[in-house]
């Protein structure tokens, strides 16, 4: 019974060791905004989204300042989804606001905190770097008010992790 409970042990630590390695060599993916073509991100949200693609937006001095980096990029979501014709573009425009800055702000992370988030998404999503659209949307025809819920949860952070950074410069400002 205890080489059995010891083979399985083993196996699940082989198995988890191996998930954190692959959540640690994978590469993120930003969107392409060439890819998506015009009728579905106004050039507005795509010139929004390139530009969080671009070197040096964000603050890499430590993570609660990279996260206040994507608060303030989530606070600019209404704005920039203002300009959508259509609640369906003004999801997708939030949904890849988002994401990008969520790919953005990990690329300046300590590369074990991105493992670990990438697990999370792994978990939670089935992939690495979170939903994609489709999975917030789902199969059947989608409502108006699936896509308000969709921008609503585009522009939510983590409150616990967001209250640990507070606490943080709180104590760092004395």
């Amino acid at each position: 019974m205890k080489k059995a409970f010891i083979g399985i042990f083993s196996l699940f630590f082989i198995g988890a060791a191996a998930l954190f390695m692959a959540a640690l060599n994978h590469s993120t993916q930003s969107l392409d905004i060439e890819v998506l073509s015009t009728e579905v991100l106004s050039s507005h949200c795509a010139e929004a989204i390139i530009a969080m693609q671009q070197p040096n937006t964000l603050p890499a001095e430590n993570n609660c300042q990279i996260r206040q980096w994507y608060i303030n990029t989530l606070t600019k979501i209404p704005a920039i989804i203002a300009q959508q014709d259509s609640s369906a573009k003004a999801a997708f425009c939030a949904y890849a606001i988002r994401h990008q800055a969520r790919m953005t702000a990990r690329t300046a992370m300590p590369s074990t905190e991105v493992a670990l988030l990438r697990l999370r998404d792994l978990f939670t999503y089935g992939q690495f770097d979170g939903p994609v659209f489709k999975q917030l949307t789902g199969d059947k025809p989608v409502s108006d008010k699936k896509y308000q819920k969709i921008i609503a949860s585009s522009q939510r952070s983590n409150d616990i992790v967001d209250a640990q950074c507070q606490l943080e410069n709180q104590i760092r400002q004395g």
